[in-house]
């Protein structure tokens, strides 16, 4: 692919990571998810070059994109109608996870999240003598959609986009001059919102009561900040110990929330490891 869609994605192992180039022609029954050229267009190139410039960062990035196993999107449809599906990656354990749009269509649209970001699979199934490539449209890992963007091509959030959507209310995400934390209830949360508070759950999605969808998603909203789960997490070390947990209080676009780090000592070590829950004040003020 030196001349083709996926001549940048060459070049950058090529010429920075012969490590992967090399297990790309040794290594059997592998699965490479490849950031199209126009991937590459749509990232912030500065950002791309601080990546490029640190060759254990730029490693974890391009793993990211592989899977040790043969995996067809016949797989990734099949198994993402019957669950979250999921596939752990090279790089350093860290997953992918799966969706697919219209799984019974004559061609599905199969899209996955990694590293944070959403791409969607453009060219599926391409044969090699030791695993399948797919050409997908984002570079995973680095960050290139708008928090609006995010929300629009994630299909395990689309009800929370579907909601937004009401009186324009999530247009300004779309802003590249604003930062934005958002906590997005996922259609598993809404599901359950439905199952157990149907009559709420009808009056909000019927778009008659903007205003009450909007104060809802805005206690879910940070203005100003980016704040990464580590970032999060971090934000709790000298915070108050309640019940074993390091609580911190932040204070959202409207009203606030309670979040909580819990120490979970992994087995045989006593170092621990981070563990981040969310929870909200039901006290709030508004």
């Amino acid at each position: 692919e030196t001349r083709g869609q996926l001549s940048k994605f060459y070049t950058l192992i090529r010429e920075h990571y012969q490590d992967m180039t090399h297990q790309l022609v040794v290594e059997p029954d592998l699965t490479l998810f490849a950031p199209s050229n126009e991937a590459f267009n749509m990232v912030n190139s500065e950002r791309l070059n601080q990546v490029i410039a640190n060759k254990d960062k730029l490693g974890k990035l391009l793993k990211l994109h592989l899977v040790k196993r043969r995996l067809t999107t016949d797989e990734i449809v099949d198994r993402s109608t019957r669950e979250i599906f999921q596939e752990e990656t090279l790089s350093n354990h860290r997953k992918l996870y799966f969706a697919v749009n219209e799984p019974d269509a004559l061609v599905p649209v199969v899209s996955l999240e990694g590293g944070g970001v959403n791409a969607t699979i453009t060219t599926p199934n391409i044969a090699a003598k030791n695993g399948v490539i797919h050409i997908i449209d984002r570079i995973l890992g680095i960050p290139s959609q708008t928090v609006y963007e995010k929300l629009a091509s994630d299909p395990m959030l689309s009800s929370t986009f579907s909601l937004s959507e009401q009186d324009g209310w999530n247009e300004r995400l779309n802003s590249r001059q604003e930062k934005f934390t958002l906590f997005v209830p996922s259609n598993e949360a809404w599901d359950t919102i439905h199952r157990t508070m149907p009559s709420a759950y009808k009056k909000l999605f019927m778009g008659d009561f903007a205003y009450h969808v909007r104060y809802i998603l805005e206690r879910h909203m940070i203005v100003g900040q980016d704040l990464s789960l580590d970032e999060l997490a971090a934000l709790t070390t000298n915070s108050t110990v309640r019940g074993g947990y390091h609580e911190e209080r932040l204070e959202m676009t409207r009203g606030k929330i309670y979040f909580q780090a819990r120490i979970r000592p992994s087995f045989g070590d006593s170092s621990g490891t981070n563990e981040t829950d969310t929870e909200k004040d039901m006290d709030t003020d508004s």
